[in-house]
């Protein structure tokens, strides 16, 4: 989430920066264990060392006895409190783009510029804490390649003839889908209140449409890819959605799976929006609406899958499907 004022950010904002990453481009630092001149002092005779020591920078000045950590460091560099240190950094790395503002660097897109530019991201590998976040929802990284879901380290923003760069958060991802020749994406940051979507398919576009068999006895019609992941990899049963519950599709998609598969079900989530919006579409299309019994306590199957087990999310399902 990138926060409009300094007083909004904290050390966790900046966590997931690696230390040795701050050591480099704030020191010009390319290798630790290292001695170097004193950036406070004159010192012709390299007295201050800076080393690398489970997971931490730390200097030590041995013509002052002064030591610390990189972000101690960073303060006594740049003469400011711990606060504004944190700030800069957020903000150095949070965009491309600034205006200086009070000596500190400020991001200069709004929401609004961020939905309506093109999105683009760049891709990084899936670390263990990305496996255990998706493995809560019962899936694994296996279907999250199969489901063209992908983590991310940076977000691109292009409007005009302007370039943001954006860090994504910790937990980011891309949902990539290709309809018609168009690659269309959505990012997904779970734990952002303002950024949680950045969406730039349209109403047409269907999650994991082109994954499904071209013919079968089931499938589900869903309210997220995340949902129909776990539906489909937990149950074996193939499932899709919308780009979002209120989205009434077109007859001749509806048509199309009808002829496809025996039975349609739809399943959205427990709570007044979904129960009202799959109603709307089960009653217009004559489909099977099924729900996520509301003593759960869980409103979509992936909730159902992390609040109580996998155990009791197969025995739901075979309960509400009657298998």
């Amino acid at each position: 989430m990138i926060k409009a004022n300094l007083s909004e950010v904290s050390l966790d904002d900046i966590a997931h920066i690696d230390q040795i990453e701050l050591a480099r481009r704030y020191l010009g630092i390319s290798k630790m264990p290292i001695v170097i001149s004193s950036p406070f002092r004159e010192d012709k005779h390299p007295s201050f060392s800076i080393r690398y020591k489970n997971g931490v920078v730390q200097f030590m000045d041995f013509a002052t006895n002064d030591y610390g950590n990189i972000y101690t460091l960073l303060c006594k560099m740049w003469n400011c409190s711990f606060k504004e240190a944190i700030s800069k950094i957020y903000y150095d790395y949070a965009c491309n783009n600034y205006s200086k503002i009070n000596g500190f660097k400020k991001p200069i897109i709004d929401k609004e510029s961020m939905f309506q530019s093109q999105i683009d991201v760049k891709v990084r590998a899936f670390e263990d804490y990305d496996l255990e976040f998706w493995g809560k929802y019962g899936i694994s990284k296996e279907w999250l390649v199969f489901g063209d879901v992908y983590a991310i380290s940076h977000i691109f923003i292009k409007k005009s003839d302007k370039e943001y760069s954006f860090l994504a958060d910790k937990y980011a991802y891309v949902y990539i889908e290709r309809k018609d020749n168009i690659v269309s994406k959505k990012i997904y940051q779970p734990y952002n209140d303002r950024y949680k979507w950045i969406n730039k398919s349209d109403a047409s576009v269907w999650d994991l449409f082109a994954k499904l068999p071209f013919y079968g006895d089931k499938i589900i019609i869903t309210s997220s890819r995340k949902d129909a992941l776990n539906l489909w990899s937990n149950l074996a049963i193939p499932a899709t959605s919308l780009q979002g519950e209120g989205f009434i599709p077109k007859e001749k998609v509806i048509n199309e799976l009808k002829h496809r598969f025996k039975r349609i079900y739809v399943l959205y989530d427990n709570d007044e929006a979904g129960i009202i919006n799959s109603k709307k579409i089960c009653d217009k299309y004559d489909l099977e609406n099924i729900m996520i019994p509301l003593e759960e306590l869980s409103k979509d199957p992936s909730d159902l899958y992390k609040n109580t087990g996998e155990r009791n999310y197969l025995s739901v399902f075979k309960k509400i499907l009657n298998i």
